[in-house]
C-alpha cells in the first residue's frame, strides 16, 4: 500500500453500488419467474464494457440457494466477533473521523484523552493530498497517518 494517490477514483463514487443495486433488483424479478440461466461467464465483456475475470458468481449463487440455519450461522459470527480486538463499525468515511481511530489506536491514546487533535486537509495545508471519497480516506490517509505515528513515537 502506498500513501500517494492515483489522481483516479478507484471507488468510482458509487457507481458499483449503483450497479449491484440495479443489477439485484433485476435478479430479483428473474428469480420470480425462474431460476438464474444469465450470470456473465468468465471472459466476455460486460454491457458495461468491462472484462469479467475470476467470476466466482455462478458458484456463489449455488452455494447460497442451498438452505441455511440463520441462528446458527449468527452465533458463528458473534463469537468470531466477540474474540476480535477489532471494533465492528461497518465505518465507511469521507472524513476525519475514522482517521481520528487510527491514530488513537497507533499512539494508545484514548480518543478523549485531549491528547491530539486533527486538522481538516486542504490544499493551503497539504497540497498534494487526495480527494477523499468511499473508504479511500482510511485505505490511503490513514495508513499514511499511522506511519507518521509510528515514526513521531520512535525511541
Amino acid at each position: 500500500m502506498t500513501n500517494v494517490h492515483s489522481n483516479t477514483a478507484f471507488r468510482e463514487f458509487g457507481k458499483p453500488q449503483a450497479i449491484f443495486i440495479l443489477e439485484s433488483i433485476l435478479w430479483t424479478l428473474k428469480l420470480i419467474i425462474e431460476d438464474m440461466e444469465n450470470f456473465y461467464i468468465e471472459g466476455p465483456k460486460t454491457s458495461y464494457n468491462q472484462t469479467s475475470e475470476n467470476w466466482y458468481l455462478p458458484s456463489v449463487y449455488q452455494q447460497v440457494k442451498k438452505p441455511v440455519n440463520l441462528k446458527n450461522e449468527g452465533r458463528k459470527i458473534y463469537k468470531f466477533n466477540s474474540n476480535s480486538k477489532w471494533r465492528k463499525g461497518g465505518g465507511v468515511e469521507v472524513r476525519k473521523d475514522l482517521i481520528n481511530d487510527v491514530v488513537s489506536e497507533a499512539l494508545d491514546v484514548p480518543m478523549n484523552a485531549g491528547k491530539f487533535h486533527l486538522m481538516d486537509s486542504a490544499m493551503n495545508l497539504v497540497i498534494s493530498t487526495s480527494p477523499t471519497a468511499g473508504c479511500d480516506t482510511n485505505d490511503i490517509n490513514g495508513y499514511a497517518v499511522h506511519n507518521a505515528c509510528k515514526i513521531f513515537t520512535k525511541d
